[in-house]
């Protein structure tokens, strides 16, 4: 298997198909933008990006 990046049109897609089933999930509310997403890191102090 080779790593190589998607083409642009394949991400969109990929996007775009991900967007359809989550947002028929139950537990996933739509929010408006802008969002800040506020957690606790449990110490995983190498995972703030």
């Amino acid at each position: 298997m080779e790593c190589k990046l998607l083409p642009e049109a394949e991400v969109k897609t990929l996007c775009d198909q991900a967007r359809a089933i989550l947002v028929e999930e139950w537990n996933v509310q739509p929010v408006k933008c802008p969002v800040t997403v506020c957690s606790d890191i449990h110490g995983q102090f190498s995972n703030r990006r």
